[in-house]
């Protein structure tokens, strides 16, 4: 009997697969990272804390602080007065005015167009004055329109640089000694066009630009053009604006008396009396005041003595060309 082949047959019941891990979240990772850094940098401001708190206070510098310069589009709040007693004009004295009764005095008013209430009070005493008007302040329109209606003269009162540059600021439009000619007459010729019916200017601050002769020449060449007259405020003892005006021949005057370089009521009357004496020695007075309250209330109570001693008259009655 052959022997029987025996067929192997693989075996049908399937090994069960092994079960797939699946790999580490990614996200996991980064939690646990920012998780250790955020504690990380809470220990570390946590320890700053205490070290900041513990540390010795820092000493004061003893340095003194630089003062803030103010921005020359800021409108100048003050004026920089010289050493009150000027030395005598070393230069031929100015002519004299035809005089016909009591001396001619004149009283300008500075750094107007900042606050029309002060113009009001000044145009309610009712004698003829003079507005300086600053370039480019808030209210010169509408000063200039009220001194017009009341018959008061308008100057324009011209910002120009001080010693005291940089630390004092001479305020918008203002002329500096470090401008070239041409620039320096078109700086003056917007600040005039700022300005309705001037017939003069003077200057504003200007200890040293009044004192540099080439710019006080064209200065003076550009309101020869305009058919001003110049008032040199006197605010450094050596001006050559009045040099200045001899050669272009500009009619010129020059302030005798600051009224309230000290703003106080019995020094301003004290100035009065000086103003009075001036005019009464010379035949004429100019004297140079500002919008305050005490100013405006000593003119008021003095007016009628001011009245009795001199003819109050506008500043464009005492000016002469220098000879």
């Amino acid at each position: 009997m052959a022997p029987s082949s025996v067929k192997r047959t693989a075996s049908t019941r399937k090994r069960p697969s092994a079960t797939r891990r699946k790999p580490a979240s990614a996200n996991g990772g980064w939690k646990r990272f920012w998780g250790w850094f955020a504690l990380f940098l809470t220990v570390v401001l946590v320890i700053g804390s205490a070290v900041v708190q513990w540390l010795p206070p820092t000493p004061p510098s003893r340095s003194p602080a630089l003062p803030a310069s103010r921005p020359l589009d800021i409108q100048p709040l003050f004026e920089v007065y010289p050493q009150e007693h000027l030395p005598a004009h070393p230069e031929t004295p100015l002519p004299t005015i035809p005089q016909t009764g009591l001396p001619k005095a004149a009283i300008l008013f500075d750094d107007m167009g900042g606050d029309l209430r002060f113009a009001r009070r000044l145009v309610e005493l009712g004698c003829p004055l003079t507005f300086s008007l600053l370039p480019f302040s808030p209210h010169r329109m509408e000063v200039a329109e009220l001194a017009s209606a009341n018959g008061i003269e308008i100057m324009a009162h011209i910002p120009m640089e001080p010693k005291e540059y940089p630390h004092i600021q001479p305020g918008q439009g203002a002329l500096m000694s470090g401008m070239s000619e041409g620039r320096l007459a078109a700086q003056l010729l917007n600040d005039l066009d700022s300005l309705p019916r001037v017939v003069g200017m003077n200057n504003h601050m200007g200890s040293r630009l009044t004192g540099e002769t080439s710019a006080m020449e064209q200065v003076m060449a550009v309101v020869k053009s305009k058919r001003l007259f110049y008032v040199d405020s006197r605010t450094a003892p050596s001006s050559a604006a009045r040099a200045a005006a001899r050669l272009l021949q500009v009619p010129y005057a020059e302030r005798d008396v600051f009224l309230d370089h000290v703003v106080e009521k019995g020094a301003i009357r004290r100035q009065i009396v000086r103003f009075i004496e001036t005019a009464k020695r010379n035949g004429h007075a100019l004297a140079i005041g500002h919008p305050h309250e005490e100013t405006i209330d000593v003119l008021e109570e003095q007016l009628p003595a001011i009245r009795q001693a001199v003819t109050l008259v506008p500043v464009s009655a005492v000016v002469r060309v220098p000879p």
